[in-house]
């Protein structure tokens, strides 16, 4: 299997994750809603009969009810959008598919174009011929201008030798007469200077030509690439490459917008799971305000010593609502338990999918073996029976290179850059007369 389906089954199961997640957290959102109108009925029935200031009660009750109206109205507001966004990740994504089967189409398009075509076929030829001597070569270039460097860097070591070429000694820029012109004679004899500057001037001569050379070298496989990039551009540009390419970048770009704003969707519904949006503390202030400072223990004594069947009777709705107070309460702390081992489980999905989306793992030219059986190498990562690093090796261990079937893929992508090559011709320091190193000898 390509890649590409690898990491579709590897997404899909981090959504299946998410949308685990995500269903509890509006569970949790619909519960503390819930619980918000138990307290609201508990406040309003214990005001009935505890004396309190009934018609502020019920206004506090109707307020907080239509506050818990615009949130559920909120949510579900944020929660079409969310799901609108989703339906617009979920289409790009398919467009973005079919156009990588496009490109591959129109590369293949392209790639048979350039088989076809005398001039690039030569001139790759060619150019495959200049890279091979090229890296042949580079070692033993290297190792002649490390050897010239080397020799150079004696011949002025001497302060005689030094002295003599800076006086231009044995040119016609030499200008000494009399007894100066004999005393730098008798220093030449003394430090070997006519056989040691035939040497340096060699040795010099040679480092030239080998960094005429080298750039030579450069120049003309930059020239080939040049070649090859005009070439292959055209074909590509033939096949409609340029523009699927272009496209390609844009729908990538219009992903990631929709992306974020998808995060953000999950962040807002996040504060609704965990009660922490604006309009919760709204009513949840309400009702503190409903019960008028009293507790609902302190409340309900107060019932307790109003006599009346009528007081008892709301005194027992108290009692069975805030049996199904409490019980909505222990249903939120379970779905909060569900949320955080869902949570756990979703960033273990996510994580996984994070590291399979590293190129080495997600590059086009990787396919994956039969051998692979991703389903259940899945199934044992989410059960913990593998770690992450286990789960990646043994996918890795299935990895197979595309063979590439275009013949420009094995080439650098940066067509106009000669890059790290070297030289194609060869220089020896025994080629040259008295090429050895600087000697004190008298040479007369």
């Amino acid at each position: 299997m390509f890649s590409s389906f690898m990491l579709g089954s590897v997404h899909d199961n981090a959504l299946g994750y998410e949308q685990k997640l995500r269903t509890i957290e509006r569970s949790l959102s619909e519960a503390a809603a819930q619980e918000l109108r138990l307290e609201q009925q508990i406040a309003l029935k214990l005001s009935e009969v505890a004396g309190l200031q009934m018609e502020q009660v019920q206004n506090l009750e109707q307020e907080a009810r239509y506050v818990l109206q615009l949130r559920a109205d909120e949510e579900s507001a944020l929660r079409g959008q969310l799901e609108k966004v989703e339906q617009s990740i979920s289409r790009l994504l398919e467009k973005i598919d079919a156009h990588q089967a496009d490109i591959r189409k129109a590369r293949k398009q392209a790639a048979d174009s350039l088989s076809r075509h005398t001039e690039f076929n030569q001139t790759l030829a060619r150019y495959e011929d200049e890279k091979k001597g090229l890296d042949t070569m580079d070692s033993r270039m290297h190792e002649l201008q490390e050897e010239c460097a080397r020799k150079l860097a004696g011949y002025r070591q001497d302060a005689r030798y030094a002295y003599l070429v800076a006086a231009n000694y044995g040119t016609d820029a030499y200008k000494r007469s009399g007894i100066v012109r004999y005393l730098d004679s008798w220093i030449a004899r003394l430090c070997n200077y006519d056989a040691n500057r035939r040497n340096e001037l060699t040795l010099l001569a040679m480092q030239e030509e080998l960094n005429r050379a080298e750039e030579h070298g450069r120049q003309r496989l930059k020239t080939l690439k040049d070649t090859l990039a005009a070439i292959t551009t055209t074909a590509e540009s033939s096949a409609g490459l340029d523009v699927l390419d272009a496209e390609l970048v844009r729908l990538k770009e219009n992903v990631k917008t929709e992306k974020q704003r998808a995060k953000k969707i999950h962040e807002q519904l996040a504060s609704f799971a965990g009660k922490s949006d604006v309009r919760y503390r709204q009513a949840r202030s309400m009702v503190a305000v409903s019960l008028q400072s009293y507790s609902a223990e302190e409340l309900m004594e107060r019932v307790r010593q109003t006599p009346g069947p009528a007081d008892d009777a709301l005194a027992r709705e108290v009692i069975e609502l805030q049996s199904a107070l409490k019980r909505q309460r222990d249903r939120i702390a379970a779905l909060e338990r569900e949320r955080n081992t869902a949570e756990a489980a979703y960033q273990r999905a996510k994580e996984l999918e994070r590291n399979l989306r590293q190129p080495v793992f997600s590059g086009g030219q990787y396919s994956y073996g039969n051998g692979l059986n991703l389903g259940s190498l899945l199934m044992g990562y989410m059960a913990g029976r593998l770690t992450l690093d286990q789960a990646t090796s043994e996918i890795a261990q299935h990895r197979q290179e595309v063979e590439k079937d275009y013949p420009y893929n094995h080439l650098s992508p940066d067509w106009g850059s000669a890059g790290d090559d070297s030289l194609s011709s060869v220089f020896s320091t025994s080629d040259y007369s008295g090429g050895g190193d600087y000697n004190t000898s008298d040479s007369f």
